[in-house]
């Protein structure tokens, strides 16, 4: 499974997703942006995933304001 598609079938759980930028350099790999619809879908994704494990290691959202 892909980076990005793990992430789809993580989020898409929580609203629709409109956009999923996953950075692929060396100095950003393993970072990824999950735009969300509606805010109150971002919003509950971002309260339930914080440290969620993914490919062996914790997810950890910077607030979304």
């Amino acid at each position: 499974l892909r980076f990005e598609d793990a992430l789809y079938v993580l989020f898409s759980a929580f609203g629709e997703i409109a956009e999923i930028v996953a950075k692929k350099n060396n100095r950003m790999r393993g970072q990824a942006f999950i735009v969300f619809r509606d805010v109150a879908d971002a919003i509950r994704a971002k309260n339930n995933l914080n440290n969620y494990p993914i490919f062996d290691r914790p997810m950890v959202r910077p607030l979304l304001t």
